[in-house]
């Protein structure tokens, strides 16, 4: 199973799974970072159990079973790894403007031309952390509905 290319999730909370874990579903190749380690392997542990009880009440998204979607999913230890070689970077941290400010500005660093960047903000424009930016025409917000099933 080759996957279809690479997407980097920053922020590995409850959003940042549920994008991986949809990502996953179709067939991407995803990297999950965290600045907190322990953040990024929880989410490993929650995403693989969390497919696995989706695939069991037939829920699973996507042709691929959940440990094929378990394998697509790795994680990186730093951030520059984590969005070295993506299309595209899906920002989930919390909904603090200082903290996105922070996170674009490095992300801004490491972009490509034509990387897209977007934001799981749910009330900040993306004016307010893009404006500064070399690739602020990259800048886009996506915020998911949550698929877990706690």
């Amino acid at each position: 199973m080759a996957a279809k290319g690479k997407i980097a999730v920053v922020g590995c909370g409850l959003i940042g799974r549920s994008w991986a874990m949809l990502f996953a579903s179709g067939g991407y190749d995803v990297v999950i970072y965290d600045k907190d380690e322990t953040a990024s392997l929880d989410a490993l542990t929650t995403i693989e159990e969390e497919l696995h009880k989706l695939e069991s009440l037939t829920l699973l998204r996507g042709d691929l079973s959940a440990e094929e979607q378990v394998k697509l999913i790795s994680r990186a230890e730093d951030l520059e790894t984590c969005v070295k070689d993506a299309f595209f970077v899906q920002e989930s941290v919390p909904e603090c403007v200082e903290m996105k400010k922070i996170i674009f500005n490095k992300l801004d660093k490491l972009a490509t031309d034509d990387m897209i960047l977007s934001s799981s903000t749910s009330c900040i424009t993306p004016s307010t952390f893009s404006e500064s930016l070399k690739h602020r025409s990259q800048v886009l917000v996506a915020h998911p509905v949550s698929q877990t099933l706690s």
